[in-house]
């Protein structure tokens, strides 16, 4: 499966989504809700995370520098999550568009049964007045 993150217009080729690559990713969000967890450790995992899947040069293109005390965090964050979004993009799409074939499928099959049933009671009714008038 391809995965792609385009971070600051420019387009990324992302490995494949390892179990080491989803356990990290798990981790790192896992820390991020954590209290007790020094900030400076949160973001130093999400900047080495961010290393071993795009590599050096491309980290340091993307934040500008790889000295972690001179990178904007929010950009660190972004880069972070455009990467794991784009991670769950296949999966998130599948769902999406079982969804969509679900929901599509119910109305169709609700109207089949509902004329079938109007056409047995006109049926039943022209067969009453039928009766009646014998």
């Amino acid at each position: 499966m391809q995965y792609t993150a385009i971070i600051n217009s420019r387009s990324y080729d992302l490995p494949k989504r390892t179990l080491r690559i989803a356990e990290e990713m798990e981790n790192i969000i896992k820390n991020d809700g954590m209290k007790g967890v020094k900030l400076r450790n949160k973001f130093q995992a999400v900047l080495d995370f961010i290393r071993k899947t795009l590599g050096e040069e491309n980290t340091r293109e993307i934040l500008g520098t790889d000295n972690l005390d001179e990178m904007d965090m929010s950009e660190l964050t972004i880069a972070f999550r455009t990467i794991f979004d784009a991670y769950k993009k296949p999966v998130s799409d599948y769902n999406a568009e079982q969804a969509r074939m679900s929901f599509d499928s119910l109305p169709v099959d609700k109207i089949s049964k509902l004329s079938e049933a109007s056409a047995r009671i006109a049926s039943m009714a022209a067969e009453a007045e039928a009766k009646k008038n014998l």
